[in-house]
């Protein structure tokens, strides 16, 4: 059973950007490239956490809902796909 949760506002009332955010289930798991396709095919995009308010909101909103978390090939756990990119390898 996908577990897909309704949009979510942080409305500019109780700090937040105005932005809307959507969860998206994927239960096989996908690569950031394809969660970031999918967003543009909803007319979105991945978001990007620009400060620890709203990275608060975000994972309020679906950092709890294990639906969202699974353990990939390597055993590491995977949760929701963001903005930011890092290519292997790099530093940080």
């Amino acid at each position: 059973v996908l577990d897909q949760p309704t949009d979510r506002v942080w409305s500019p009332l109780i700090g937040g950007n105005g932005h809307r955010y959507r969860a998206v289930q994927a239960v096989n798991g996908v690569t950031w490239a394809q969660a970031n396709a999918m967003a543009e095919q909803m007319g979105g995009y991945l978001a990007t956490i620009t400060n620890v308010s709203e990275n608060a909101f975000v994972y309020a909103s679906l950092g709890g809902n294990q639906a969202f978390w699974f353990t990939n090939a390597t055993g590491a756990g995977v949760g929701p796909w963001l903005g930011g990119l890092q290519n292997p390898g790099s530093v940080e």
